[in-house]
């Protein structure tokens, strides 16, 4: 065990979650009985880097929509508040784009007519580019036109080496535990994604699932699946600044 960090080992044998996910309480509790006893739960004593949790979209954006009318912008938030209280929890220092459904602008500014949505990803770009001891973690849902696809996938960009390696530990430590029929790999940013192909800090955007596929769409709608969710999440994360510590 290293003098920078202590790794904090929870066993926990599987049975039915039987409590309703309701605040950080309820989110330890959902996860604890969601996983297995050769599951390990990574807790760092010191960060080696402040996480930023960008929530996509908010706001008069919405994002993607669901077959239910759930909207992506609301999932995002909801995961991404999960996911900070568990990080948090673990010792790790975390910063949010945003805590509530709005921009990360003045919508209401008529001087941004027409470029609300830029101004927006400029203004999370620069929340990052002010915190260059970071990672930057960004929260989004997915939707195609077929149905029958699902399944996690994280994008990671190519302006920082450490990318990829974060790219891999969450999308690894998601489907090892969580979604073992899950083929997808980490998949290089283009620029088509604004904040990962400008961004110069180790950044992901991981796209949590599929609105489109109706199975998929009822396990994010659910509060344990998402705890679940973001505490696997959280531990690749974790996992990947244990590692970087250790260089």
């Amino acid at each position: 065990m290293s003098d920078n960090k202590i790794c904090i080992y929870f066993s926990i044998k599987i049975f039915a979650v039987c409590m309703a996910f309701c605040g950080i309480i309820a989110l330890w509790c959902c996860c604890f009985y969601a996983f297995g006893k050769d599951h390990v739960i990574r807790v760092a004593a010191q960060s080696f880097s402040t996480v930023i949790i960008d929530a996509g979209h908010g706001g008069r954006d919405g994002g993607a929509v669901g077959n239910s009318g759930i909207k992506e912008k609301d999932l995002n938030l909801q995961l991404s508040c999960n996911l900070e209280d568990v990080l948090k929890l673990c010792g790790i220092e975390t910063m949010m784009t945003r805590k509530d459904d709005s921009l990360v602008c003045d919508e209401n500014d008529p001087a941004l007519k027409g470029n609300i949505k830029m101004t927006d990803l400029k203004n999370r770009l620069k929340f990052a580019e002010s915190n260059d001891d970071s990672v930057f973690v960004s929260i989004h849902m997915n939707k195609f036109s077929v149905e029958k696809y699902k399944g996690l996938q994280v994008y990671y960009s190519t302006n920082n080496d450490a990318s990829l390696e974060l790219a891999k530990s969450i999308q690894n430590n998601v489907v090892q535990i969580l979604q073992k029929d899950n083929t997808r790999k980490v998949k290089k940013a283009n620029s088509n994604i604004f904040l990962l192909d400008r961004i110069e800090v180790p950044a992901v955007l991981i796209e949590c699932g599929f609105l489109s596929n109706l199975e998929e769409e009822q396990l994010l709608c659910d509060s344990r699946y998402r705890a679940e969710l973001s505490l696997l999440i959280a531990d690749g994360i974790i996992a990947n600044l244990n590692r970087v510590g250790n260089n």
